[in-house]
C-alpha cells in the first residue's frame, strides 16, 4: 500500500521567498530545527483522508506567521517593530479510522499540525 512512499525535506527558506515573506530582504520566518521555542502553534482537523484537507490545515497553522499576527502571549508586539519569527520541525500526526464527520460516520482520519515558534522584535525599517 505505501510502497511508493518517500520522505520529502521542506526548504523553508525558498518557500519564503516563493510567496514573497521576505521584508528589507531578510525573511520574517526562518528555520532552526533545534529552536528552543516561546510557544507552539496547534491545529487540528477531522476529515476523510482527502489531501487538500492535509494541506489546508498546514496553511491554517502558518497563516498568522505569514501575516505577521501571531506572537507569544506575554509579550505583545512593541509599537514600532516587527516580529521575526524563528520556526522548529513542524509535526504533521494521523490517526486513521472511523471518524465522525457532518454527513454521518465515515472511515477518515484526525490530523494534527504542530509548529514551535520563537518570536524576536526588530526595529520597522520604512524606505526613504
Amino acid at each position: 500500500m505505501m510502497r511508493n512512499f518517500s520522505r520529502q525535506r521542506l526548504d523553508l527558506d525558498s518557500a519564503m521567498k516563493t510567496i514573497g515573506a521576505v521584508f528589507n530582504g531578510e525573511p520574517h520566518i526562518k528555520f532552526d530545527p533545534n529552536v528552543d521555542h516561546q510557544y507552539r502553534i496547534i491545529r487540528r482537523s477531522v476529515h476523510d483522508g482527502t489531501l487538500i484537507f492535509s494541506h489546508e490545515l498546514i496553511f491554517n497553522a502558518m497563516h498568522n506567521l505569514f501575516k505577521q499576527t501571531s506572537y507569544y502571549k506575554p509579550e505583545p508586539i512593541p509599537e514600532g517593530m516587527i516580529p521575526v519569527y524563528t520556526v522548529g520541525r513542524i509535526r504533521i500526526a494521523a490517526v486513521y479510522g472511523m471518524v465522525d464527520l457532518p454527513c454521518g460516520r465515515y472511515p477518515g482520519m484526525r490530523e494534527s499540525v504542530t509548529i514551535p515558534v520563537s518570536v524576536a522584535f526588530v526595529p520597522l525599517m520604512v524606505p526613504n
